[in-house]
C-alpha cells in the first residue's frame, strides 16, 4: 500500500504532482525566482549549474515550506543556460 511521498504527492492520483510552476527573472535580470507546489512541514534546497554533467552547486538551504507555493531567489548570471533543481529535505 503506498503512502504520501516525501513530496507530499499522492502516487494513486496522476493529478498530484510535484514540479517548479514558474521560473521568474525580473525586469532587472539580476536575479532569478523560482516557484513550486508545497505541503507543510517540510523543507527544501535548491539548486543550480551549467552542466548536467558536472553537477549542481547549492542556491538556497532550509527553505521552510509555505503552502500551496514555495519560492527560491538566486542571483542570475551572465549564462545563456542554466539548470535547476528543487530537493525535497527528508
Amino acid at each position: 500500500m503506498f503512502g504520501p511521498s516525501r513530496e507530499g504527492t499522492d502516487p494513486k492520483s496522476s493529478d498530484s504532482v510535484f514540479e517548479v510552476t514558474n521560473v521568474e527573472v525580473p525586469l532587472s535580470g539580476d536575479s532569478v525566482i523560482l516557484s513550486w507546489s508545497g505541503v507543510s512541514h517540510k523543507q527544501s534546497t535548491g539548486w543550480c549549474g551549467t552542466n548536467l554533467l558536472t553537477g549542481f552547486s547549492g542556491l538556497s538551504n532550509n527553505i521552510p515550506a509555505t503552502p500551496p507555493m514555495n519560492t527560491c531567489a538566486g542571483t542570475a548570471e551572465e549564462i545563456n543556460h542554466r539548470f535547476y533543481c528543487i530537493q525535497i529535505q527528508p
